[in-house]
């Protein structure tokens, strides 16, 4: 069956696209990229401002991960350069301009809905194999002026 999707190999073909989409969607892709901090400024360089970042990732901070430590190598390390979880994705999104939600499998629609209709609110329970992702591109904050400050910008 053909879709009409048109599919773009080539990264730089996607600066011709740069702020024209209002979500992106990437499902177990952030965790095999090796450069997190590139690939997070590309993605808000795709959305509209307020656009919306949709991401699943396995979740390093949840239950299994903390049972099994270093024996869920075949879902973490093994196949997957990084080990992803809500406090290191807290900290990294909101400087490429992202307001984030998480939550955490399994899901459950009623608290998705709940959270995400008030900005800022993230679900309680974070502990499960999946982390989903939701974040909002927001305006970038302002550039500061002392250089100091610079490297404090970065993921």
């Amino acid at each position: 069956m053909r879709l009409g999707v048109t599919v773009i190999s080539d990264e730089g073909a996607l600066e011709q696209f740069s702020g024209s989409f209002d979500a992106v969607f990437a499902a177990h892709v952030l965790e095999h990229l090796p450069a997190p901090s590139a690939a997070f400024d590309r993605l808000a360089g795709l959305l509209k401002p307020n656009g919306l970042l949709l991401a699943f990732v396995p979740n390093c901070g949840g239950e299994e991960t903390g049972r099994r430590g270093v024996d869920w190598g075949p879902m973490c390390c093994e196949k997957h350069p990084l080990a992803l979880d809500a406090e290191f994705l807290e900290r990294a999104l909101p400087r490429h301009g992202f307001k984030c939600a998480f939550f955490s499998s399994p899901y459950d629609s009623k608290i998705i809905a709940r959270n995400l209709s008030h900005p800022g609110a993230t679900a309680q329970y974070l502990r499960g194999d999946e982390l989903m992702v939701v974040a909002r591109k927001i305006e970038p904050p302002a550039q500061r002026k002392d250089p100091t400050q610079r490297d404090q910008l970065r993921a």
